[in-house]
């Protein structure tokens, strides 16, 4: 092979773009030093994956001012970028930090704009994994309203998962009408009405992932799952209880005549109605006993 001759440069534009999409952004942006033709590559790229391993060595304890170069690092990225749309925004949020900074202030000051921002582009694939220490005592995340009525997006992820009560505060008016697939972990939620408001509005959805969903105690506790394109469910709920004050779900109610798998790992506390599952081809239902939260599985 011609040692002078740049391969890679010159391949097709989009295939550029794809062989990106496999790197987080910081080694994206690092691209731009190769030559000319990279310096602006990383501004086009539709595929955007932060995470904030890439600024910490294998490990290590995070510290502040790893975090805050971090979300400059974000910022920058979101402020220089070019028009184009977003296809994917992943953000992997891993805090351990153990000093007196902390993760809520970081998330009140940034986690809503980077979403602002990658609405305003039309992200299609919007994943959100935030895992927080167990030094926090409490983190209550209130997404934008526009978050919940986007018009581009068809994949949302949002995941709580960590060692606190992260309770998400969803609006009372919610329309989603191309979102496929849509996943919530570890989600503490005030009104079971919202849960059900935002299957509501998803009227092609065909995946609905529900992990660790925790409902604060009330009368009608009663998650309802209707939807005429729903071919994927998984409902799991298998961590002991942290907060008394939040249950599961009393009762699951199911009318989804397109359902094909359905997974369900949970405590015998759920009732659940099964109207309409005539389409379901395999289930999966290990349900263990709630006795002391020691597990006796009992697989149907």
């Amino acid at each position: 092979m011609d040692a002078e001759v740049d391969r890679v440069s010159n391949l097709p534009e989009s295939l550029i773009h794809h062989i990106l999409s496999f790197l987080y952004m910081k080694y994206v942006v690092q691209t731009s030093i190769l030559s000319r033709r990279w310096r602006y590559v990383w501004t086009t790229v539709s595929t955007l994956v932060f995470s904030v391993n890439e600024f910490a060595s294998p490990g290590t304890v995070l510290h502040s001012i790893q975090m805050n170069k971090f979300t400059r690092f974000i910022d920058k990225v979101l402020l220089l970028r070019g028009i184009s749309d977003i296809k994917r925004f992943h953000l992997h949020w891993v805090d351990n930090l153990f000093d007196t900074f902390t993760v809520r202030e970081l998330l009140e000051d940034h986690l809503n704009a980077w979403i602002l921002v990658s609405l305003s582009h039309n992200v299609q694939e919007l994943l959100i994994q935030i895992d927080t220490a167990a030094n926090y005592h409490y983190l209550e995340i209130r997404f934008p309203h526009c978050l919940f009525n986007s018009q581009s997006l068809r994949k949302l992820v949002l995941d709580l998962t960590g060692k606190v009560q992260s309770c998400a505060l969803l609006p009372n008016s919610m329309d989603l009408p191309r979102l496929k697939f849509l996943a919530l972990s570890s989600f503490y939620i005030q009104d079971v009405n919202s849960i059900n408001k935002l299957i509501s509005s998803c009227p092609v959805l065909e995946s609905l992932v529900l992990r660790e969903v925790w409902i604060e105690n009330s009368d009608d506790m009663s998650i309802s799952i209707e939807s005429h394109e729903l071919k994927h469910l998984e409902i799991v709920s298998e961590s002991e209880l942290r907060e008394p004050e939040y249950q599961t779900a009393k009762t699951i109610r199911l009318s989804t005549p397109k359902l094909i798998s359905f997974v369900c790992s949970a405590y015998m506390v759920q009732d659940y109605c099964l109207e309409n599952l005539s389409s379901l081809v395999t289930a999966t239902i290990p349900i263990r006993h709630n006795i002391n939260y020691n597990n006796f599985p009992t697989v149907f």
